[in-house]
């Protein structure tokens, strides 16, 4: 290059993860209700005698979990939507393939029909030869 060196510089792009990745919603589970032993989780480093004072998830955070909810249905509704059409479109591909093997098989089947009628007429064409030479000597 006249000017020299060129450095190249990229931008960095935030992806967002696919549709299929966010199947993986987080729930909250409340373990309250359920045997009071297995109420501590590994994660929490409280003392067993003091009571949690979290009550659940807050409004916010539920709504959010909602929200995540209806983006992994519309996902699975689009991913199940596109299955469907890729099975059509496989469906009618066999077919297509299928029709194109039968041909095939015909133009081989005729091909070699061909091939033996050619080799039974050069049996002929031999054997008359041979008929022909005998008649000759014999006359």
């Amino acid at each position: 290059h006249l000017n020299g060196p060129v450095h190249m510089m990229t931008a960095r792009k935030r992806v967002r993860p696919l549709p299929v990745q966010q199947l993986s919603v987080r729930h909250y589970v409340d373990h309250s209700s359920s045997d009071p032993s297995s109420r501590q989780s590994s994660s929490d480093h409280s003392s067993p005698d003091l009571p949690s004072t979290s009550a659940g998830p807050s409004r916010k955070r539920r709504r959010e979990q909602g929200r995540r909810i209806d983006g992994v249905e519309s996902a699975v509704t689009a991913l199940t939507e596109r299955v469907a059409e890729l099975e059509r479109d496989n469906q009618r591909l066999k077919g297509t393939v299928s029709v194109k093997s039968q041909r095939v098989d015909r133009l081989q089947h005729g091909m070699s029909r061909m091939q033996r009628e050619m080799r039974q007429m050069r049996r002929f064409w031999f054997y008359d030869r041979v008929r022909v030479g005998r008649l000759e000597v014999a006359m």
